[in-house]
């Protein structure tokens, strides 16, 4: 899983402030709500679980996402 860490207000790295950095992940979901895509469908793993998360960060719902397992659950 991505791991991010919390933004460090000032000089005081003990103080740490609650929201997560923002990532590229999070600009890709920001253009895809621009462009208003309805699904995102995708084989979770390695290189694409950051994008995962920025979805699920992003609320229940706004763009609902499905993990497929397998490209062949998609063929109809």
């Amino acid at each position: 899983m991505t791991e991010i860490h919390p933004i460090l207000a000032g000089k005081d790295k003990s103080a740490a402030v609650g929201k997560p950095a923002f990532t590229y992940a999070d600009l890709i979901v920001d253009y895809l709500s621009q462009i208003d895509v309805e699904y995102v469908y995708g084989i979770p793993g390695g290189a694409i679980e950051a994008l995962f998360d920025a979805l699920a960060r992003r609320g229940k719902g706004e763009i609902p996402q499905s993990a497929i397992h397998h490209h062949r659950a998609l063929e109809r």
